[in-house]
């Protein structure tokens, strides 16, 4: 098998891979609600969402966008079991905390210290003072904080995410284009397909790039019976470069069958 498959289908490699945190920055699309949040200006933002909702994506995005402003920003993300955080806030603008429901109660106080929190019943909140007078908070979490951040006396805007097939289609076109070897994509998907996508896994991102990783993963597979689902993916021929609705189905209905 050629070491780049890919290269005969005009892209640098499969566009729905697992991505770097450079890629990812580089792909991502800055929502429509988002961008009204960072037009409108605020002092701390939480990003609330469901497993899968793409609030990586949302946090990823904005910390892109404040760093092309000139902004000094840091990215933190908690995985699973990790109850503390260790960047060094001192001199950044935005502190961007993922996961941050992860927190014990410590940790929660040590953040809203350094976001300015005034000692509550004669207890404060860090030893020291806030590392970065004026720092914001940016927090992506699954669980509400403003009952939290109000009785610490601090604002806090929220942001749901409530996501649509209309974003999720320029989320595509965008590693459509990343990927691709010329300046425009070789590939295209159908409308039709990528609603149909966002409606049959429930809007939930991963799932639907997980599986379009799958479909153009058989699209270079020299095992792939002739004349099955993908074939005007063919190499070299002149045959349409849209992925149509059918072709997707069929394609899903052939990893099926192959388990």
């Amino acid at each position: 098998m050629d070491f780049f498959p890919f290269h005969a289908l005009g892209f640098h490699c499969n566009p729905f891979r697992a991505l770097t945190r450079e890629e990812w920055v580089a792909t991502t699309v800055l929502p429509e609600d988002l961008q009204t949040v960072s037009d409108r200006g605020f002092t701390h933002l939480q990003i609330l969402g469901d497993k899968a909702a793409g609030k990586t994506t949302r946090l990823l995005a904005l910390q892109s966008h404040l760093d092309a402003q000139g902004r000094r920003t840091a990215y933190e993300y908690l995985p699973e079991g990790q109850d503390y955080f260790v960047t060094r806030t001192a001199e950044l603008d935005y502190f961007i905390l993922d996961e941050v429901q992860r927190l014990n109660s410590r940790q929660r106080r040590r953040l809203a210290g350094f976001a300015g929190a005034q000692p509550v019943s004669g207890r404060f909140f860090t030893r020291s003072k806030p590392s970065t007078p004026g720092l914001r908070l940016i927090l992506g979490s699954h669980e509400d904080l403003r009952p939290y951040f109000a009785r610490l006396g601090l604002p806090l805007q929220t942001l749901t995410i409530q996501n649509n097939a209309n974003h999720f289609k320029k989320v595509i076109q965008r590693r459509l284009a990343y990927f691709s070897l010329g300046e425009n994509p070789p590939i295209l998907l159908d409308e039709l397909a990528v609603e149909w996508l966002y409606d049959r896994f429930n809007g939930d991102y991963r799932a639907v790039l997980d599986c379009l990783y799958e479909i153009f993963q058989q699209a270079v597979d020299p095992k792939n019976p002739k004349g099955l689902a993908l074939k005007p993916f063919g190499f070299g021929d002149n045959l349409s470069r849209t992925l149509t609705l059918q072709q997707v189905q069929a394609a899903i209905a052939l990893r099926a069958a192959q388990g």
